[in-house]
């Protein structure tokens, strides 16, 4: 689509006006250099030059009066097309499949969101100025054939040349940038591994020395690239000048050593070519901001179609919601890996499994047995190849599928924990106070206008702390994954001995990914996995035991 179509696609102004004030602006351009040139004509002759005074006073201030709008309303309308960009890129986040967002990588979707729309937005004044400078040369144009066909001829000509050049250069600067594109968001990518893993790099200074040499040679590797595109661009400037300057000795020079007949006219005709360089200039700059520009754009849309189209979830007054379930039943429900690691697919299922309220259910397994991807297949995460879930004999479809979501509250193993309570309203004091001495944080921190005073706590502590969101929530099902893997011993007896029966005395159902076997009595169910398969339900409250591979 490239920077103008998404700028016509996103444009809220009308059109028509800015191309006529544009015009205006051109004529008005124009317009001065003509008063200039009649101005000094009139002084030659020793005529008063009242008149054309207030003429060129005139035209300029309809040049400041449109350019101004011009420029002012090309301002304010990229910023809120950047702004309608990224929101509509976080909206497409927000609501896209966990598989796509994966797959696309979180460095590529924050540069498309940060990176290329700043490019956008600081290029766009640059853009503009150069449609204006194509305006004036379009106006001066008409003006230089007024004084001197033979003149417009040549200078023609040079222009075509200068042209022909930037073309050709252009396409090489263009074939360079999406590359740079790419090896930078390959940078930021390690960087983010970096921040990310960063108590593994400091314990372990082999990682620290591999991770900092391809940072290195990723980012030599963009710095080579950026001056390669930097030194083409420098070469094209710097030419095209060059190519001016030919252009104005051409009318001094060639333009009456060929037509006798113009020599009366090469001072007007130099004034006018001088006064075009400027525009050329800017139209000449504008060219390569204009390709950066443009792979920013095709940037963006590579990744807002990578997200897919936009599936805003269905409003409260048009999907009927779960208000909770009795009976969770799941049939028939597979899952594929399309890669990983090792290159071969991993497959979970097919999954037949059935839960009922007021459960507190185990989920256990090896590592990369397919039990985190269960749960994410229980919760709505992730979109089964095949097999249903139906709550209480109703369906969960594609419509359904966020009303679902909303029956459960989830603690991720790796979870993130906002600083502000987003989406709980105002919930109630006292629910927090009892819930933050329960979880023996309330020391630690608290909730001040609906956010936590703070968040720099042990990783045993932000894990109380996400379970108090959720239960905040207030969803009938609580997921939690490997919760009590980062509790200290007391703590963590606390959770199985006490804290589980509490959840089960207010209602909720429990679904815990575990390894804490010497506590595995607390569950009244115990599911197990192994390589992508349910290979045991065992219901510790009948004591009955199922297999199912």
């Amino acid at each position: 689509m490239g920077v103008i179509g998404l700028v016509r696609a996103n444009l809220t102004i009308d059109p028509l006006r800015l191309a006529v004030m544009g015009a205006l602006s051109g004529i008005a351009s124009a317009s001065v250099l003509a008063s200039i040139n009649s101005a000094a004509s009139a002084v030659e002759a020793g005529k008063p030059t009242t008149s054309l005074l207030f003429f060129f006073l005139g035209a300029v201030l309809v040049y400041i009066v449109s350019q101004r709008y011009v420029l002012l309303a090309a301002i304010r309308e990229i910023e809120q097309i950047v702004h309608a960009i990224r929101l509509r890129i976080f909206e497409k986040v927000i609501h896209s499949d966990l598989a796509i967002v994966e797959r696309i990588g979180h460095a590529n979707i924050y540069s498309a969101a940060a990176k290329e729309t700043q490019t956008i937005s600081q290029t766009v004044n640059v853009l503009v100025m150069g449609a204006q400078s194509a305006v004036l040369l379009a106006f001066s144009t008409i003006y230089l054939a007024f004084l001197s066909l033979p003149a417009l001829v040549i200078g023609a000509l040079f222009t075509s040349l200068v042209f022909m050049v930037m073309f050709r250069k252009n396409k090489q600067i263009l074939a360079n940038l999406r590359g740079g594109m790419t090896e930078e968001a390959g940078v930021f990518a390690i960087l983010g591994s970096a921040l990310s893993g960063f108590k593994e790099v400091k314990m372990n200074s082999a990682r620290a020395a591999g991770l900092l040499e391809d940072f290195r040679e990723r980012s030599a590797g963009a710095v080579s690239g950026k001056i390669a595109i930097r030194s083409l661009m420098a070469d094209s400037a710097t030419l095209s000048q060059v190519l001016v300057f030919f252009l104005v000795g051409a009318m001094v020079f060639t333009v009456p050593a060929l037509f006798p007949s113009a020599a009366p006219s090469v001072i007007k005709t130099a004034t006018a070519v001088l006064f075009m360089i400027g525009p050329l200039q800017g139209l000449v700059n504008a060219v390569p901001l204009y390709n950066m520009a443009n792979a920013a754009a095709a940037n963006i849309e590579e990744i807002e179609a990578a997200l897919g189209a936009e599936a805003a979830p269905p409003t409260p007054s048009t999907i009927r919601p779960f208000a909770g379930f009795s009976r969770l039943s799941i049939q028939g429900l597979r899952f594929r890996y399309a890669e990983t690691k090792d290159g071969k697919p991993f497959e979970v299922g097919p999954i037949d499994l059935e839960l009922v309220a007021g459960q507190t259910v185990f989920l256990t397994g090896g590592n990369g047995s397919g039990k985190t991807t269960l749960m994410q297949l229980i919760v709505g995460l992730h979109r089964p190849l095949a097999g249903r879930i139906r709550v209480d004999g109703r369906i969960v479809d594609e419509v359904s599928l966020q009303a679902y979501r909303n029956l459960f509250a989830v603690v991720f193993s790796d979870g993130h924990l906002f600083q502000r309570l987003y989406g709980l309203g105002e919930p109630d004091p006292a629910m927090i106070d009892r819930w933050l001495g329960r979880l023996e944080i309330g020391d630690k921190t608290g909730v001040v206008d609906g956010a936590f005073s703070t968040l720099d706590l042990s990783a045993g502590q932000r894990k109380r702390i996400a379970l108090l969101v959720a239960l905040l929530e207030d969803r009938p099902i609580v997921v939690l994954d490997e919760w009590a893997a980062d509790q200290d011993p007391e703590f963590r007896r606390k959770f199985y001995r006490e804290l589980l029966g509490e959840l089960k005395l207010i209602g909720k159902t429990v679904i815990a990914i575990t390894h804490d076997d010497r506590y595995f009595d607390s569950a009244d169910r115990h599911l197990r996995m192994d390589d992508g398969r349910l290979v045991a339900d065992t219901n510790q409250v009948a004591g009955s035991d199922r297999s199912e591979a």
